[in-house]
């Protein structure tokens, strides 16, 4: 007769949980990747919101921390206003390049004409400012259409975003 070799006791249980751990593990990093990758398909568009308006064009005209303190109701009109009002809110590429070549061309001419080089910047000066002038007009007229209670929170965002800029401003109240 053939005998087991020494070793009858019985095998050990293996525990479930560190399977229960890998198969959770796995499941949160699929679900993770699957956010991710549905994110990055959709571009953040999905209809529901407008697009923003430029904000190059905000921040360089300095409506940028007016616009990010309004209430989101009043910065959706707000946007659809400087778009309709601006043909977009998309500075016009065509004139920038054509400025850019006169400025260009302007600055290779010989003789040098200095008036050539002013007029070029002039027409880029007057473009900007009827954008700014633009971003004034609606800025006043979004504000205006606040009620009572937003024209409040929009202050308060407001005195909130420049807190510390007004804290070490010149000629501030005591205490304030």
């Amino acid at each position: 007769m053939t005998q087991k070799a020494g070793n009858d006791a019985p095998e050990p249980r293996r525990s479930v949980w560190p399977r229960l751990l890998l198969v959770a593990s796995l499941t949160l990093n699929v679900l993770v990747l699957s956010v991710v990758a549905g994110a990055h398909v959709r571009d953040g568009r999905d209809g529901r919101r407008a697009p923003p308006p430029d904000r190059a064009m905000l921040r360089e005209g300095g409506f940028m921390p007016f616009f990010d303190a309004m209430p989101r109701e009043a910065r959706k009109r707000t946007a659809e206003a400087f778009r309709e009002k601006t043909g977009g809110g998309k500075p016009d590429r065509a004139a920038l390049a054509a400025d850019f070549r006169g400025f260009v061309g302007a600055l290779r001419a010989e003789p040098f004409a200095a008036e050539a080089l002013a007029a070029v910047l002039e027409a880029q000066h007057d473009r900007a400012g009827a954008r700014v002038s633009a971003g004034h007009t609606i800025l006043v007229e979004q504000i205006a259409a606040m009620t009572p209670a937003e024209r409040a929170g929009f202050a308060d965002a407001l005195e909130k975003r420049f807190h510390n800029a007004l804290a070490r401003a010149p000629g501030r109240a005591p205490g304030n």
